[in-house]
């Protein structure tokens, strides 16, 4: 007998990666605020708005600006977060509505849509360098489904700070540093690209990007695995974005090298670096509860003491052994430059701020970890579970809580003083937000411009209830009922699982023996019963 015929339904599959990656974006999308969480943000967004304006850039706002000898203001961050920014105001700006909901629709526009799909891109390029190193589909979906969602980065993947574009550069430099050790020289130019978009959204991305620098130019040194026409081209890229930037820089401070920062603290009088703290500052950063790195990504944690204390040889001598290496390289050397920096802490956010993009480079050990253990299952839906309290409420929640703290005098607040802190106070002030949104007990709202003390700030709405776009537009603007606007975050939430339980079982169904081919980092050992 002849088999029928497959039906076009049963031919019709999704490709699990777009399920996985549009999970990714209704995460994203149902837990954001809805706006930008961040004053770095609105100076990037007047930035842009000046560029439409025909103003070059210069801006009002005599904070965290540097002034020119003319009397000009301009931001002193790198512009390339600024230039995402433009297409937004642009589509807001065709709308027939006032310019104030045309402000909103802009930052809606940017917070619903550039900013999670700038984070899914960044989580796309991971997979793809997992991929090319040889991990399978299953591990490599579940170690982006870590970096994602289990790391201090979903906090930051849904809001206005650029760190989800710093981690993009750095996700496109691993995919191409991830092809070229499969002797693909065509990853040299996106590995170029890669250390761009870092560089041009951040000067502090320097130290990391010399670090990967140097291993590139190992690689190349070593394997000479690359034509001359494939070398042009990264270095044009590079050349062509730096000699952006330093125009850039000439336009607005009149020389190439200075940023901007030089002048700020030269205007407030501030030292750029404060060495005599170094060490317990680098100590805080890595394990404090107020900026500890794998206190606030505890997923990392777990699997650097699996790397070092079950699977030094895999992990340390593997095909990826370059780029794990390289992770803790990129680490340690942040960590020595932030922890002598003026403003170490990041201000405010979830963990430390400025190491949030470095949990990209801990993709390729994740990777081996879940394709090796039994318990990596487990370890991932805690480090979610944990994650979900960086979304339910705003950034400054914590800030404004030490704040009111140390001015009734109820407690002191250090580094190490735990009921200061994100990681302690989240799990009661996320069950009071979600109690409360039930209940309708919204807290005051705040007037536009209404100035007040950190512990009435926590009174608020924004505080008192999730911190979620359509928890907002309930209480703050009657739009919706909070039941709708619950049962829309909700249903987002239950499609994500969803789609990425399909793509899971997608993967499961069509894996083969050593899926990973060649470079297969499977195919060496037997799994770890460990």
């Amino acid at each position: 007998m002849t088999q029928a015929a497959p039906s076009r339904l049963s031919r019709f599959r999704i490709p699990p990666l777009l399920l996985l990656l549009t999970g990714f974006w209704f995460t994203f999308v149902a837990t954001s605020s809805g706006g930008f969480e961040s004053s770095d943000a609105e100076l990037r967004l007047a930035t842009a708005r000046s560029w439409l304006e025909g103003r070059g850039g210069a801006i009002d706002s005599p904070a965290l600006t540097a002034r020119t000898p003319d009397g000009r203001r301009f931001s002193f961050y790198g512009p390339l977060q600024s230039v995402v920014m433009v297409p937004s105001l642009a589509v807001a700006k065709l709308l027939p509505v006032s310019e104030a909901t045309r402000d909103n629709a802009a930052r809606f526009l940017i917070t619903l849509v550039t900013q999670p799909l700038l984070s899914v891109l960044a989580l796309a390029f991971c997979f793809g360098a997992l991929r090319h190193l040889g991990v399978g589909n299953t591990a490599s979906g579940k170690a982006t489904v870590a970096v994602g969602l289990g790391t201090l980065f979903w906090h930051y993947a849904r809001m206005g700070q650029e760190e989800n574009l710093v981690a993009l550069g750095f996700s496109l430099w691993l995919y191409g540093v991830s092809r070229y050790l499969k002797k693909d020289e065509r990853g040299l130019p996106w590995a170029a690209l890669g250390g761009c978009v870092a560089i041009a959204t951040r000067w502090a991305a320097a130290p990391s990007l010399a670090v990967m620098a140097v291993l590139t130019v190992v690689l190349l040194v070593r394997n000479g695995w690359a034509r001359g026409k494939v070398l042009a081209l990264s270095a044009a890229i590079c050349g062509g974005t730096l000699g952006a930037l330093f125009a850039y820089n000439v336009h607005r401070f009149g020389h190439p090298l200075e940023t901007g920062y030089g002048l700020f603290f030269q205007d407030k009088q501030l030292s750029f670096f404060v060495p005599e703290r170094w060490a317990e500052q680098a100590a805080a950063l890595l394990v404090s509860p107020y900026r500890g790195f794998f206190v606030y990504s505890p997923l990392l944690a777990a699997v650097l003491v699996w790397a070092f204390l079950r699977a030094r040889a895999v992990v340390f001598r593997g095909p990826s052994a370059p780029l794990n290496v390289l992770a803790l390289l990129v680490l340690a050397v942040n960590v020595v430059f932030l922890s002598s920096y003026s403003f170490w802490d990041g201000g405010f956010g979830w963990g430390p701020r400025f190491l949030a993009a470095t949990v990209i480079l801990f993709a390729p050990m994740l990777g081996l970890l879940f394709e090796r253990v039994r318990w990596g299952n487990v370890a991932l839906g805690l480090a979610v579970a944990t994650q979900l309290l960086s979304v339910t409420l705003p950034a400054t929640t914590e800030n404004h809580a030490r704040a009111a703290a140390v001015s009734t005098g109820s407690r002191t607040c250090t580094s190490w003083t735990c009921d200061c802190t994100a990681i302690c106070l989240r799990p009661g002030m996320s069950l009071d937000a979600l109690r409360n949104t039930l209940a309708g007990r919204p807290g005051r709202l705040i007037a536009p411009r209404e100035s007040l003390a950190p512990d009435q700030v926590l009174l608020s709405s924004d505080y008192q209830t999730l911190n979620w776009w359509p928890v907002r537009l309930s209480f703050r603007m009657g739009l919706m009922h909070r039941f709708a606007a619950l049962a829309l975050s909700g249903t987002l939430l239950v499609l994500t699982a969803l789609l990425m339980g399909q793509a899971f079982r997608q993967w499961r169904r069509a894996r083969a023996p050593h899926e990973g081919g060649e470079l297969s980092l499977a195919a060496d050992l037997p799994p770890d019963r460990h």
